[in-house]
């Protein structure tokens, strides 16, 4: 017959035998995943299973979506997971399905819908910007997710402890999307002191002279007042001998 392959798809890691695609479990390994466990999930697919159980199983209805449609609960092959029309979102380990409010569940359809990876992980919350924060175990140690952003968990930190404000800093960090700050109102300051007026320049009056403003010229000598020209002395008349 046909081989059996593992792939790596748009939706995670899967197996492939023919025209029929079977996921991988959230403790299959892709790279170690054996032949008898790839062709049971191959059988269950073509039987009418998949990983989130049969489409049949009614489950518990939890509300009705904002966007419309009815939000359940079921029970799956691989644990319990939510269901809202054709999305399935795991139930994050540690968490009671009989205890998942609608909220909770609309977090999860909308971190799936966004291309979170599948593995449930646990709910930590909401981004002020909107989608759900999990924090996971991965291959290389845990990590907080929302939508297409991991960010890895500093090295002491447990993945139980980890809180919703850590997660949401690590993830801006990891240039997801920034928790909106207000900004302070701005005080009103002081008016600036105008600067003093310059002050007009004083006009210098210039005096009068008698000097002509030329290299060549020469100054016109004013007669001094109150001395009359001095007389030459008449002649005397010569007398006869």
């Amino acid at each position: 017959g046909e081989p059996i392959v593992a792939g790596l798809g748009r939706f995670g890691p899967y197996v492939q035998h023919g025209k029929t695609y079977a996921n991988l479990g959230r403790d299959d390994d892709i790279l170690s995943i054996g032949a008898n466990r790839a062709i049971d999930l191959i059988v269950q697919k073509e039987s009418g299973g998949s990983r989130f159980g049969r489409s049949s199983d009614p489950g518990r209805a939890l509300g009705e979506h904002p966007a419309g449609g009815a939000v359940t609960v079921k029970s799956g092959r691989f644990g319990p997971y939510v269901n809202w029309g054709k999305i399935n979102a795991t139930i994050a380990k540690g968490t009671d399905p009989a205890s998942l409010t609608l909220e909770q569940a609309v977090d999860l359809l909308a971190a799936k819908a966004s291309g979170a990876p599948s593995g449930g992980g646990r709910l930590l919350g909401e981004h002020p910007q909107g989608g759900a924060i999990t924090v996971r175990e991965g291959r290389y140690g845990p990590y907080v997710n929302l939508g297409k952003v991991n960010a890895t968990l500093p090295k002491g930190t447990s993945i139980e402890d980890v809180t919703l404000d850590e997660a949401i800093r690590l993830i801006e960090e990891k240039g997801g999307p920034v928790k909106a700050k207000k900004s302070p109102a701005k005080k009103a300051g002081a008016a600036k002191a105008k600067a003093p007026a310059k002050k007009a320049a004083a006009k210098k009056e210039i005096p009068e002279s008698d000097e002509v403003p030329f290299e060549d010229s020469k100054p016109v000598k004013k007669a001094a007042a109150g001395k009359a020209p001095a007389k030459k002395p008449a002649k005397k008349a010569a007398s006869g001998k």
